[in-house]
């Protein structure tokens, strides 16, 4: 006589999500004093932090894990300051970066998703270093 047992085990694993696109980007901009110039632009100026927040940025499959920030001369450049992480915060702020009297900064912002997918690049609109009386 034989007799068969029929052990089975089951397992599952508890999920996951495809994500196959990068996160949506939102807005960047300067907390720094704003002025609105002689043609009616809006500028900003600081005289030793530069400081930004931002918003809006999503991500439709997972969710936007970090932030990459660099400062530049230029908008998407990091010529003054490589990208380093924020993590989940939505602001940065230094005082510690070497200013320069009339130079304008860009800061630049990249979201990366749970997947590592990264957002495009997207910059503020600047911020001009007035050190005019300081001493």
């Amino acid at each position: 006589m034989l007799f068969k047992v029929g052990l089975t085990t089951v397992q599952s694993s508890d999920g996951f999500i495809l994500d196959s696109s990068p996160p949506y980007i939102g807005s960047i901009s300067h907390i720094e004093n704003a002025a609105i110039n002689i043609e009616g632009t809006l500028q900003h100026f600081t005289a030793s932090v530069i400081a930004a927040s931002w918003r809006g940025f999503w991500d439709p499959e997972s969710i936007v894990d970090h932030y990459l920030l660099c400062v530049g001369n230029k908008p998407e450049s990091c010529d003054f300051m490589n990208y380093t992480t924020t993590g989940n915060q939505t602001s940065f702020q230094s005082s510690k970066l070497p200013l320069e009297h009339s130079q304008t900064y860009f800061v630049s912002l990249i979201a990366v998703n749970k997947a590592g997918l990264q957002s495009s690049v997207i910059s503020s609109d600047g911020v001009t270093v007035d050190k005019t009386g300081m001493s």
